[in-house]
């Protein structure tokens, strides 16, 4: 009988009985031995022009920069009936992001996105720090500054490697070719085919082998249960087995500024580690800011604030020219992977633990069941 944590978990996986089939090495390999990857949605002439009516047409770089103005009321889509990982890349660097849209009968619309307000976080120790980040709060307080402290994880998933048991544990690696696979057919087992479509796919893919072509670099994250040896694996059970996917996530990287883009996990606890390392990787690297898109409730748990529209624009536009070879370079010494203890343990950011958590919840009730023990035993006295 294998721990509870190691259960895989599939049930908020997406379940569409009108799915279609899709073939993940496939598109990857399409991707690495293809010079032209761009995807033309076959739209008629009418649907072209009634797309356009409802949202202003975006062709090229000249598009997205005069697209902010174009958009009327809370308006926030533009739209292109092709995908191509240099429009992707242009928006990207303009802090507009790569969205998509479902027209119907599996077909999607390139839509890229000008949030009226951004999820955003500093990747900084200190209020001092997040003072001198356009855009960000001015206090003396941690707003908008991330926090491990609000991700409540658990302590079955951070213990250390032990040869000789064997013991459970996990590691991180980050831009591990080998990982694009596994990443991304877990993202799209739990989401579905949902706006990280596959010509959106074929574009991350060219960008992540091509990384020269593009000012943005395209980054994944994986986190993994730690493989000992070369022993297979046992097939046909529920338990995680060792080197297996646990969670995973894509974004991209734009200056000294990560944004996430999406992610999946298959054990309880897996989301909330993802999150959690994905924050220490970034700023350890050297980021200062932490894009996570559209606010959700928890977003605002990791200290997320909502920037509005024109400041997170110009924030983009001020950093985007922000030099990261340091961080590229930090997160290609992570291909080998690191344990998930390690980097926690050598985070600078302080550890207090969630109060909220349940770990600290258990510790509270040991301590008041102590403390009524001792309580009853003087009184016998």
């Amino acid at each position: 009988m294998f721990p509870t944590y190691l259960t895989r978990v599939e049930k908020h996986f997406r379940i569409d009985p009108d799915d279609l089939p899709y073939n993940i090495a496939d598109e990857i390999e399409q991707a690495k031995t293809s010079a032209d990857v761009r995807t033309l949605v076959p739209l008629t002439r009418e649907g072209i022009q009634y797309l356009s009516r409802r949202f202003p047409p975006v062709r090229n770089a000249a598009d997205l920069d005069e697209l902010p103005q174009k958009l009327k009321g809370g308006d926030e889509f533009g739209f292109s009936p092709l995908f191509d990982p240099a429009l992707v890349d242009a928006c990207c660097q303009r802090g507009v992001f790569p969205l998509t849209q479902s027209v119907g009968r599996g077909f999607f619309i390139f839509a890229p996105k000008v949030h009226n307000v951004r999820a955003v976080c500093a990747l900084v120790t200190s209020p001092c720090e997040r003072n001198a980040i356009r855009g960000f709060p001015f206090s003396d307080d941690n707003e908008g500054i991330f926090s491990r402290n609000c991700v409540g994880l658990s302590r079955k998933l951070l213990k250390d490697p032990e040869e000789s048991t064997r013991r459970p544990c996990f590691e991180v690696f980050v831009n591990r070719k080998e990982d694009l696979f596994d990443i991304f057919t877990l993202i799209r087992k739990q989401h579905g085919e949902n706006w990280l479509c596959k010509p959106l796919r074929l574009c991350l893919f060219h960008m992540f082998f091509n990384p020269e072509k593009y000012s943005t670099k395209i980054v994944i994250t994986a986190i993994r249960r730690k493989k000992y040896d070369d022993r297979p694996a046992i097939q046909g059970t529920q338990e995680v087995m060792e080197g297996e996917l646990v969670a995973g996530e894509v974004g991209f990287l734009v200056g000294d500024i990560y944004s996430s883009a999406s992610g999946a996990y298959c054990v309880n606890g897996g989301g909330a580690l993802q999150l959690c390392l994905t924050g220490l990787c970034m700023h350890a690297a050297g980021c200062r800011v932490w894009d996570l898109g559209m606010m959700m409730v928890y977003k605002t748990a990791l200290n997320c604030f909502e920037m509005p529209r024109m400041k997170w624009l110009k924030l983009a536009a001020a950093r985007c020219s922000n030099s990261n070879t340091s961080i590229l370079k930090y997160l290609e010494d992570l291909e080998s992977g690191r344990s998930v203890n390690f980097l926690l343990q050598t985070s600078s950011f302080t550890h207090n633990a969630s109060p909220n958590s349940k770990a600290q919840q258990k510790k509270r009730l040991k301590a008041e069941a102590l403390a009524k023990r001792k309580a009853e035993k003087e009184s016998r006295k």
